[in-house]
Formats: C-alpha cells, structure tokens, sequence
C-alpha cells in the first residue's frame, strides 16, 4: 500500500505533535477498498462507551468503506479533476472524535483524534511533511 513505509515516522511525529489526541491511524486504498489499522492507542474509544465499538476492526474498515465510496464517487475524484485542483484533505468533526484523511490519488491516511479542532492543522503538517501527500501525480 502506498505510504506504508513512512507510517511509523508519521505516527511517531503525530504523537510527539499532538500526544493523547492521537487515537488511531490507518491507511487505505479507495480502489481495493483494501484498509490498514497501524495504530491504535491501547485505551482508544474506553474514555466513551459510545465509541468503545468504533475502534474494532469490522467497524473501522465499515468506516473507511463510506468513507472512500463518498469521496471517490461523489466528488468525482475517481474520474476527473476538480478546477481546484486534486483533493489533499477532508476532515470530518464528530461530537466524539475528528478524522482527518489525507488523499494521495486512491491511497489514503485516516487519522482519528479526540474532538478538538485545535489539532488538525498540526495533523495536516505532519501528514504532508512524512507522506507527502500534497502529491498527486
């Protein structure tokens, strides 16, 4: 899977950047619908009962499966460009977690945090300094 060789320098990076926000890290292939956990912090989803469920494997790949379906098909970024340009990130603010995915043709980075927006620009620097995902090509 494309990226996976700089993985453990971007969670090592994102935990040193953002510390107990971190809470999981996957990436994914939008074409295979092939998807990856790298890490999950040990006490993920015990802090909600709400959330206990969302860190399981079943339910993260269910997860990553929307998740490329919508962006891949919907936006068009499966089979054309956007006059803006390739899309780079999505983030998506739940009431008890924010996922940041960074998009790099059909490869992609899910990051999950706890809910505090203050953490996604830090995510997004990291992401783009050890998986340059700002290129497309």
């Amino acid at each position: 899977m494309e990226n996976s060789e700089n993985i453990d320098e971007t969670v090592q990076s994102l935990q040193a950047e953002i510390g107990d926000a971190l809470l999981a890290v996957a990436l994914g292939d939008v074409r295979s619908l092939e998807f990856e956990p790298t890490y999950v912090r040990e006490d993920a989803g015990k802090t909600w009962d709400s959330v206990e469920e969302f860190f399981s494997d079943n339910t993260q790949k269910e997860v990553f499966e929307n998740i490329a379906a919508e962006a891949y098909f919907e936006t068009g970024e499966g089979s054309a460009r956007s006059p803006l340009g390739r899309l780079r990130f999505t983030v998506r603010h739940y009431n008890e977690a924010v996922i940041v995915i960074g998009w790099r043709n059909s490869s992609t980075v899910l990051v999950t945090l706890r809910p505090d927006p203050e953490h996604i620009p830090s995510t997004i620097r990291v992401l783009e300094s050890t998986l340059e995902v700002e290129e497309t090509e």
